[in-house]
């Protein structure tokens, strides 16, 4: 394969651009050439709501198929979390992500793993439904960083 069709959606001036793309093209030089490149801007890979964050320097790959380009990022205060279980409900994997957020905090990783941290697939749809706004898919990156291996 030696080019990929890609679509940039630039969420800040809310265009959209398709493109047929050669692999191994940086990031960088696709933002540039639909002009939507800003110092301080996140660049997504894939689905928005995994939040997978690309460096401006990763390379497009035979299987991308959607950059999105949002604005810079605000702090984001979240509330208490006021156990809700909607993240429990939404899980498509059953995994407990606010047990998980709890973990992460302690940096626990029996109590992560007695959540179901195992199972989960990073979809990131506990931290979309999570009326608290608390940093699920975070902490579970984080708490993964501390299994060793």
């Amino acid at each position: 394969m030696l080019s990929t069709p890609l679509a940039v959606h630039d969420h800040v001036r809310r265009r959209s651009h398709y493109l047929d793309v050669a692999v191994g093209t940086p990031v960088q030089y696709v933002l540039e050439k639909v002009s939507s490149w800003e110092e301080g801007f996140v660049v997504r890979g894939g689905d928005l709501l995994r939040d997978l964050r690309l460096r401006i320097d990763a390379v497009v790959g035979g299987g991308e198929l959607e950059i999105h380009l949002t604005g810079p990022e605000r702090t984001i205060i979240p509330e208490p979390c006021i156990r809700c279980a909607w993240c429990v409900e939404a899980c498509p994997t059953l995994v407990h992500p606010a047990f998980v957020l709890e973990a992460a905090q302690r940096r626990d990783l029996k109590m992560a793993e007695r959540a179901g941290l195992g199972a989960c697939i990073e979809c990131g749809v506990c931290a979309h439904v999570c009326p608290s706004r608390l940093p699920i898919l975070d902490a579970i990156r984080e708490i993964r960083g501390l299994k060793p291996g």
